[in-house]
């Protein structure tokens, strides 16, 4: 079945590593360490809230997880440390290749959204701010559902944006940044509709194994 939609998580559009750059800068001591365990016990907290069935939305469960990875680095940060770089997920850059990969999946008549943990104001202050919002149909939070991904109602949120239908067929994510649908990408067909992540080998590097960039 040919993929007339993709859907992207936050990441493979944004380079999280000014959210590091600006922890590093508060931190210069104790900043690499302290991004390592806060990434790390982010998305296993969004996991946690959604099998609990105790969601609440992006920015508290980041806010939470950088706390408990200061409070066990014993990192003094402070209230205004901590809201200034959750602020920093609706501050990222594009990664390099972006624009020019959006363009050519418009190009092939792809219907393209947001799919992500992160919340809708989040989104749509980096879209704003970088200049992509033309590129993107919808802007799909999982606040909607109350579920982080990967539960299934998130990922079906996809499904009924674009109004396609959801099939079984997958496919195993690239090594590379994005390329067009048919020389993969990331991109992990559903049906109709594609997932699309970037495995970051760069950003990796900087975290632990148990870390995971599908926002």
């Amino acid at each position: 079945m040919p993929i007339k939609a993709i859907t992207f998580d936050a990441f493979p559009i944004y380079d999280p590593r000014s959210i590091f750059a600006a922890l590093e800068q508060r931190f210069p001591e104790q900043g690499q360490a302290l991004s390592k365990l806060w990434f790390t016990k982010l998305f296993p907290y969004t996991w946690l809230r959604t099998t609990a069935h105790r969601y609440v939305g992006f920015e508290v469960v980041a806010a939470q997880a950088f706390d408990a990875a200061a409070s066990t680095l014993g990192v003094a940060a402070t209230a205004a440390d901590r809201d200034v770089l959750v602020a920093a997920f609706s501050q990222m850059e594009l990664w390099p290749d972006v624009v020019e990969r959006l363009g050519e999946f418009q190009q092939l008549g792809l219907r393209l959204a947001f799919l992500s943990n992160l919340s809708e104001p989040m989104l749509r202050a980096n879209m704003r701010r970088t200049g992509v919002e033309g590129f993107f149909e919808a802007v799909l939070s999982t606040d909607r559902v109350r579920a982080f991904k990967p539960a299934p109602e998130a990922y079906q949120l996809g499904v009924g944006a674009f109004g396609l239908k959801k099939g079984r067929s997958r496919s195993p994510p690239s090594r590379h940044g994005m390329r067009p649908a048919q020389a993969g990408s990331a991109i992990q067909p559903r049906g109709s509709i594609a997932l699309a992540s970037r495995p970051s080998h760069s950003v990796r590097r900087q975290l632990s194994p148990a870390a995971t960039w599908r926002c």
